[in-house]
Protein backbone atom coordinates (compact mmCIF):
# COMPACT_ATOMS: atom_id res chain seq x y z
CA UNK A 1 0.00 0.00 0.00
CA UNK A 2 1.03 3.19 -1.43
CA UNK A 3 2.65 5.08 2.21
CA UNK A 4 0.82 8.79 3.11
CA UNK A 5 2.09 11.66 4.74
CA UNK A 6 -0.85 11.97 7.31
CA UNK A 7 -0.13 8.00 7.60
CA UNK A 8 3.12 8.98 8.80
CA UNK A 9 2.41 11.28 11.23
CA UNK A 10 -0.62 9.23 12.80
CA UNK A 11 1.80 6.89 13.62
CA UNK A 12 4.49 8.87 15.15
CA UNK A 13 3.56 9.95 18.72
CA UNK A 14 1.84 13.15 19.24
CA UNK A 15 -0.36 14.79 21.28
CA UNK A 16 -3.25 17.17 20.87
CA UNK A 17 -1.46 19.45 23.22
CA UNK A 18 1.60 19.06 20.96
CA UNK A 19 -0.45 19.87 17.88
CA UNK A 20 -1.57 23.23 19.13
CA UNK A 21 1.69 24.00 20.29
CA UNK A 22 2.82 23.26 16.45
CA UNK A 23 0.23 25.63 14.89
CA UNK A 24 0.96 28.51 17.67
CA UNK A 25 4.33 28.73 16.02
CA UNK A 26 3.64 28.45 13.01
CA UNK A 27 0.45 30.89 12.62
CA UNK A 28 2.05 32.87 15.30
CA UNK A 29 4.67 33.73 13.73
CA UNK A 30 2.94 35.08 11.14
CA UNK A 31 0.21 36.84 13.59
CA UNK A 32 3.25 38.35 15.52
CA UNK A 33 1.74 41.76 17.05
CA UNK A 34 -0.44 42.44 14.96
CA UNK A 35 -3.56 43.30 16.90
CA UNK A 36 -5.46 45.66 14.46
CA UNK A 37 -7.00 43.32 12.00
CA UNK A 38 -9.33 42.91 8.73
CA UNK A 39 -12.20 40.78 8.79
CA UNK A 40 -12.28 39.68 4.96
CA UNK A 41 -16.46 38.28 4.71
CA UNK A 42 -18.90 40.31 6.12
CA UNK A 43 -22.05 37.94 6.35
CA UNK A 44 -22.30 35.49 9.40
CA UNK A 45 -18.95 34.60 10.40
CA UNK A 46 -17.48 37.84 9.88
CA UNK A 47 -20.56 39.19 12.33
CA UNK A 48 -19.93 36.57 14.79
CA UNK A 49 -16.17 37.12 14.76
CA UNK A 50 -16.20 40.60 15.30
CA UNK A 51 -17.85 40.00 18.21
CA UNK A 52 -15.44 37.16 19.49
CA UNK A 53 -12.61 40.22 18.68
CA UNK A 54 -14.44 42.81 20.71
CA UNK A 55 -14.22 40.17 23.44
CA UNK A 56 -10.14 40.96 23.50
CA UNK A 57 -7.54 42.76 22.97
CA UNK A 58 -7.73 42.85 19.12
CA UNK A 59 -9.09 45.42 17.61
CA UNK A 60 -10.86 44.93 13.52
CA UNK A 61 -10.51 48.22 11.86
CA UNK A 62 -12.33 47.02 8.56
CA UNK A 63 -14.29 44.22 6.90
CA UNK A 64 -13.09 43.58 3.70
CA UNK A 65 -15.47 42.33 0.95
CA UNK A 66 -15.11 41.15 -3.13
CA UNK A 67 -18.72 42.82 -3.47
CA UNK A 68 -17.56 45.97 -4.26
CA UNK A 69 -22.26 47.17 -3.60
CA UNK A 70 -21.19 46.79 0.11
CA UNK A 71 -17.93 49.52 0.01
CA UNK A 72 -18.30 52.47 2.14
CA UNK A 73 -21.28 50.78 4.61
CA UNK A 74 -20.70 50.42 7.80
CA UNK A 75 -21.42 46.79 9.92
CA UNK A 76 -21.67 47.34 13.48
CA UNK A 77 -19.99 50.22 13.38
CA UNK A 78 -16.72 49.11 11.06
CA UNK A 79 -16.56 50.30 6.94
CA UNK A 80 -16.36 48.10 4.60
CA UNK A 81 -13.83 48.50 2.29
CA UNK A 82 -12.87 46.50 -1.29
CA UNK A 83 -9.89 44.16 -1.05
CA UNK A 84 -7.69 46.99 -3.05
CA UNK A 85 -8.22 49.48 -0.26
CA UNK A 86 -6.63 47.12 2.46
CA UNK A 87 -3.03 48.23 4.13
CA UNK A 88 -0.32 45.98 2.80
CA UNK A 89 0.88 45.35 6.37
CA UNK A 90 -2.05 44.77 8.52
CA UNK A 91 -3.32 41.23 9.55
CA UNK A 92 -6.14 39.61 7.40
CA UNK A 93 -8.63 37.32 9.27
CA UNK A 94 -10.49 35.51 6.71
CA UNK A 95 -14.31 34.85 7.70
CA UNK A 96 -15.96 32.83 4.99
CA UNK A 97 -16.51 29.31 4.22
CA UNK A 98 -14.64 29.62 0.64
CA UNK A 99 -11.43 30.54 2.79
CA UNK A 100 -9.51 28.91 0.03
CA UNK A 101 -10.39 30.78 -2.25
CA UNK A 102 -9.94 33.89 -0.68
CA UNK A 103 -6.39 32.64 0.46
CA UNK A 104 -5.41 32.50 -3.54
CA UNK A 105 -7.22 35.51 -3.99
CA UNK A 106 -5.07 37.72 -1.33
CA UNK A 107 -1.51 35.56 -2.48
CA UNK A 108 -1.98 36.47 -6.06
CA UNK A 109 -3.33 40.00 -5.65
CA UNK A 110 -2.43 41.77 -2.05
CA UNK A 111 1.12 41.52 0.18
CA UNK A 112 -0.94 40.97 3.44
CA UNK A 113 -0.79 38.73 5.93
CA UNK A 114 -3.49 36.54 6.70
CA UNK A 115 -4.98 33.30 8.87
CA UNK A 116 -8.54 31.92 8.63
CA UNK A 117 -10.58 32.53 11.92
CA UNK A 118 -11.16 28.60 12.46
CA UNK A 119 -7.35 28.64 12.71
CA UNK A 120 -7.51 31.07 15.99
CA UNK A 121 -10.46 29.44 17.07
CA UNK A 122 -8.44 25.99 17.47
CA UNK A 123 -4.84 27.89 18.45
CA UNK A 124 -6.62 30.55 21.13
CA UNK A 125 -9.17 29.94 24.07
CA UNK A 126 -9.89 33.56 24.07
CA UNK A 127 -12.10 33.16 20.36
CA UNK A 128 -15.05 30.75 20.32
CA UNK A 129 -15.12 27.79 17.63
CA UNK A 130 -17.53 28.72 14.85
CA UNK A 131 -17.39 25.59 12.59
CA UNK A 132 -18.29 22.83 14.46
CA UNK A 133 -16.57 20.30 12.11
CA UNK A 134 -13.65 22.15 13.85
CA UNK A 135 -14.52 20.93 17.76
CA UNK A 136 -12.24 18.71 18.99
CA UNK A 137 -10.69 18.57 15.57
CA UNK A 138 -6.99 17.64 17.38
CA UNK A 139 -8.47 15.79 20.18
CA UNK A 140 -9.70 13.36 17.53
CA UNK A 141 -6.78 12.92 15.52
CA UNK A 142 -5.15 10.99 18.53
CA UNK A 143 -8.30 9.27 19.69
CA UNK A 144 -9.18 7.98 16.27
CA UNK A 145 -5.80 7.52 15.22
CA UNK A 146 -6.09 3.60 14.58
CA UNK A 147 -9.41 4.09 12.79
CA UNK A 148 -7.94 6.92 10.25
CA UNK A 149 -4.74 4.27 9.40
CA UNK A 150 -7.41 1.34 8.90
CA UNK A 151 -9.66 3.76 6.66
CA UNK A 152 -6.21 3.56 3.96
CA UNK A 153 -6.86 -0.15 3.91
CA UNK A 154 -10.90 -0.01 3.53
CA UNK A 155 -10.54 2.95 0.59
CA UNK A 156 -7.44 1.25 -1.28
CA UNK A 157 -8.10 2.76 -4.42
CA UNK A 158 -5.93 6.05 -5.26
CA UNK A 159 -8.28 8.77 -5.58
CA UNK A 160 -9.84 7.83 -2.34
CA UNK A 161 -6.17 7.08 -0.53
CA UNK A 162 -4.95 10.57 -1.43
CA UNK A 163 -8.37 12.78 -0.66
CA UNK A 164 -7.97 11.17 2.42
CA UNK A 165 -4.88 12.10 2.87
CA UNK A 166 -5.53 15.26 1.98
CA UNK A 167 -8.24 15.41 4.33
CA UNK A 168 -6.10 14.72 7.53
CA UNK A 169 -3.36 16.44 6.64
CA UNK A 170 -5.50 19.18 6.71
CA UNK A 171 -6.27 18.59 10.26
CA UNK A 172 -2.83 18.36 11.31
CA UNK A 173 -1.66 21.82 9.41
CA UNK A 174 -4.73 23.68 8.86
CA UNK A 175 -3.44 24.90 5.30
CA UNK A 176 -5.67 25.15 2.71
CA UNK A 177 -3.66 24.17 0.12
CA UNK A 178 -4.51 20.47 1.40
CA UNK A 179 -8.21 21.03 1.08
CA UNK A 180 -7.71 22.43 -2.58
CA UNK A 181 -5.68 18.89 -3.01
CA UNK A 182 -8.94 16.79 -2.01
CA UNK A 183 -10.79 19.30 -4.56
CA UNK A 184 -8.25 18.67 -7.06
CA UNK A 185 -8.04 14.79 -6.47
CA UNK A 186 -11.82 14.15 -7.06
CA UNK A 187 -13.15 16.76 -9.62
CA UNK A 188 -9.79 15.48 -12.07
CA UNK A 189 -9.63 12.38 -11.48
CA UNK A 190 -13.79 11.58 -11.05
CA UNK A 191 -15.02 14.43 -12.97
CA UNK A 192 -12.92 15.28 -15.67
CA UNK A 193 -12.33 18.96 -13.62
CA UNK A 194 -15.80 20.14 -13.61
CA UNK A 195 -17.25 19.31 -10.08
CA UNK A 196 -16.18 19.78 -6.85
CA UNK A 197 -17.31 16.91 -4.54
CA UNK A 198 -17.00 18.38 -1.31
Amino acid sequence: MKKYESMNRLQEQFSMEGLVEELKREYGAKIGEKKEVYIWGTGLLGKFAHKQFTKSEWRVTAFIDNNTALAGKMIDGIPVIRPDMAEPSRLIVICTKFFPDIEKQIENTLSNPYIYYGILSVIYDEFEIWDMALEGMLEKLDTYRANYIRLFDKYADEISGCVLDAILNYRFTMKAAWLNRAYEETSVRSWGGGRRVF
